[in-house]
């Protein structure tokens, strides 16, 4: 199995036990994704960033024709920590 096959059947994995979405195929939108920041709090003392990834999943499902998204707001470490739990589970 290729990589990008690997890293397909993640997100298609992923996709279910994060979405309920069942995909027969599934890529991350390589050219759609950023490292964003938001901001928290309205004074000085008390205002914070989080940092998030905001990409996009591109997904099929087998009873519908076409393509759908999913838009996915996660920090980097956490949507690569779910990934690598989801293949983990599956080995």
């Amino acid at each position: 199995m290729t990589v990008n096959e690997r890293i397909q059947a993640l997100v298609i994995k992923w996709l279910e036990v994060h979405e309920g979405i069942k995909a027969v195929s599934a890529r991350i939108d390589e050219e759609d994704w950023a490292i964003k920041s938001e901001q928290y709090g309205y004074c000085d003392t008390c205002a914070y960033d989080e940092e998030y990834l905001e990409l996009t999943i591109w997904y099929s499902t087998a009873d519908e024709v076409g393509q759908r998204y999913v838009e996915v707001r996660k920090d980097p470490l956490s949507f690569l920590a779910e990934l690598l739990h989801l293949e983990d589970e599956t080995k």
